[in-house]
């Protein structure tokens, strides 16, 4: 019997991808199969691409830990899930055996895989994926945004336990941007800060209450001048360099809380640890995504709170994936997602 193939895009080395015809998934009980209509190329992946961070995410691999589609076959009796279903993939596979998976730690699991990193990711036609790991879609959204939920999570998971309060994002690629209107909308003001003119006109028009060129020799005046000063609650940290550090100390408020979501280029920065102390500052690690979090995101989405049309700066076709790359990399856009 001829077996059904499908095509799988291998990242062989540093801009050399590789297209394979390969034997479709078969699909175990508690699985499904999707079509993959949506997949998002994220900051991780173009590191790998461009040969960077190899140490965390070796090659060669089949990237891609943000996508979704449309279900062909289902092998679950749950009845969650059914063909022909619009799904998002979470892209963490928790065993939920383990000493944190045990405490609903899950994140910090064990023997934690994802899509992308440690198993083949969603640059293919079809991958197969547990049924407890899809979010349901509803039936008019637009399949080709469907990958913009992890991101949309990982924006989330920044922000989702402040109100009523003065946030500071500090970086304004595609996670930040998102978590602007998402603070937004839990009643916080937003301030956004980056070195890119174009990125903080976007963040303007995402809900930013002010936004701050680190360049700006004025910028500690604007924000005191806008807010007072020392009167920033919480940061949220997309991108950490010395730098940004040091500075965010300076300009939060005593009891504030500075997060940080990034892999360091450089992962040893200073941390003046009596400053700290004197403003007791509260430091959170943040790393990716709960499931919980991830349908928290995706009924954001739905509801209008991020449109995913203005976080999408170019969709093409999975064959143009080294065009996709190139494109995102030389005009440092904000989200690239082929499509199938």
């Amino acid at each position: 019997m001829k077996e059904d193939l499908m095509l799988k895009i291998t990242l062989q080395s540093p801009g050399n991808f590789i297209f394979n015809d390969v034997p479709e998934p078969v699909i175990k009980e508690g699985e499904a199969l999707i079509e993959v209509k949506s997949m998002g190329i994220c900051a991780g992946d173009i590191s790998q691409y461009m040969g960077k961070k190899l140490d965390v995410w070796p090659l060669p691999t089949v990237q891609c830990h943000e996508f979704g589609g449309i279900v062909s076959q289902v092998k679950d009796s749950s009845g969650k899930i059914k063909a022909g279903d619009k799904v998002a993939v979470s892209p963490h596979i928790y065993c939920g055996d383990c000493y944190y998976c045990k405490r609903g730690l899950e994140l910090t699991c064990d023997n934690d895989k994802i899509y992308g990193i440690n198993i083949d990711g969603g640059f293919a036609e079809k991958v197969a994926a547990p049924v407890d790991k899809l979010v349901k879609l509803d039936s008019d959204f637009d399949i080709r945004y469907a990958s913009i939920i992890e991101p949309a999570t990982v924006a989330y998971n920044i922000v989702k336990d402040v109100r009523d309060s003065i946030i500071m994002i500090i970086g304004t690629g595609s996670i930040g941007m998102m978590a602007i209107p998402i603070a937004r909308y839990f009643n916080n003001k937003v301030i956004a800060v980056d070195i890119d003119e174009n990125h903080l006109k976007i963040a303007k028009k995402f809900g930013a209450d002010l936004t701050i060129n680190f360049k700006d020799k004025d910028k500690d005046k604007k924000i005191e001048e806008n807010f007072g000063r020392e009167r920033i609650d919480y940061v949220g940290m997309t991108h950490v360099d010395q730098q940004l550090w040091d500075w965010s100390i300076e300009v939060v408020r005593r009891c504030s809380t500075i997060a940080f979501i990034d892999i360091l280029e450089k992962p040893i920065i200073e941390v003046n640890f009596r400053k700290l102390w004197s403003k007791i500052i509260t430091l959170k690690a943040l790393d990716s995504l709960y499931f919980k979090d991830f349908k928290s995101a995706a009924d954001l989405i739905e509801k209008g709170v991020i449109n995913p049309e203005d976080v999408v700066s170019k969709l093409l076709p999975m064959r143009d994936i080294k065009k996709a790359y190139d494109y995102k990399i030389e005009n440092n856009s904000l989200k690239v997602i082929l499509t199938n």
